[in-house]
């Protein structure tokens, strides 16, 4: 049996007991190049939760996920594994350790971003629609890094883990405000 209590996830383990899950969000930025990356892999999907409404709009955001209802994730990067494979068909090799990049608690959920290459999987990106309930995914896509925060919702988490990484790959600086 699993139920949502403020935002932490509660089962029945086999013994009966209740064990409580953090409930996590793990995301992936994957650039297409180690060396000389120019590329950003996007996800688009339409979303049907409360949140959204019925008929929401298309959305652009970094490929990830929560742990909600996966009991058997036990860490985030197993959120982040089944998450990366759900939503673009790349398999994340086992010896590859995500680099966290992003890492708040907020609301009752902790999120958690990792930057990845391309390199680092096995397998090819998805290319037809998938659906992903409540959710229907959209085939992932590479964008033009400097293009990328145009295509991302205006959600300020996604913005912010761009802006992370563009800083990181030293393609903006850092201004006094």
């Amino acid at each position: 049996m699993t139920k949502l209590s403020s935002c932490v996830i509660v089962v029945k383990d086999i013994r009966r007991k209740e064990v409580q899950l953090e409930l996590v969000f793990s995301g992936a930025v994957i650039l297409d190049d180690r060396k000389n990356p120019s590329k950003v892999l996007l996800q688009d999907s339409l979303s049907f939760h409360p949140i959204f409404g019925k008929n929401a709009t298309r959305q652009t955001k970094f490929p990830g996920g929560t742990n909600k209802n996966h009991r058997e994730d036990s860490t985030p990067v197993d959120t982040l594994r089944r998450e990366l494979f759900e939503e673009t068909g790349l398999v994340l090799r086992a010896e590859v350790e995500p680099i966290e990049i992003f890492s708040r608690y907020r609301k009752g959920v902790k999120t958690r971003f990792y930057l990845l290459y391309l390199e680092d999987f096995d397998g090819k990106i998805r290319t037809e629609e998938a659906d992903d309930p409540p959710d229907k995914l959209f085939p992932p896509e590479w964008v033009l890094l400097m293009e990328a925060g145009r295509k991302l919702t205006l959600r300020s988490v996604y913005q912010e883990v761009l802006m992370i990484v563009l800083r990181r790959l030293g393609l903006v600086g850092y201004s006094a405000s």
